[in-house]
């Protein structure tokens, strides 16, 4: 269940404390579209390109968005999910290519 919130506010969970010893440099924030957001921060997933490239196609086509954090599961229907941005400590082209061939990448954010 997603905690109440007020509109705008931001909550940032760290994904597992577990990981609290690793780097944990990649931020997940979801906006949803009652204009409230929630923020994830984890550390890396896999560093195989092959199984990212499978976790990407996996989000993509699912209808929710499953994420474990704080010794909770969090779903997520992605129905109410406006848009997510994903903050990357960098991005390489091994990276690029786990994105789906239609990406736009290296783009610059403007006004």
């Amino acid at each position: 269940m997603v905690p109440l919130r007020a509109p705008g506010a931001t909550r940032i969970l760290r994904i597992n404390r577990a990981i609290e010893d690793e780097q944990v440099d990649r931020i997940a924030t979801l906006h949803f579209l009652d204009g409230s957001k929630l923020a994830f921060e984890f550390a890396e997933q896999t560093s195989s390109a092959t199984a990212r490239q499978v976790k990407v196609a996996d989000f993509l086509s699912g209808k929710h968005l499953v994420i474990e954090a704080e010794g909770q599961v969090f779903i997520f229907p992605v129905t109410s999910i406006k848009y997510i941005t994903l903050s990357l400590p960098r991005v390489t082209g091994e990276t690029r290519g786990a994105l789906p061939r239609h990406a736009i990448v290296a783009a610059r954010l403007r006004g």
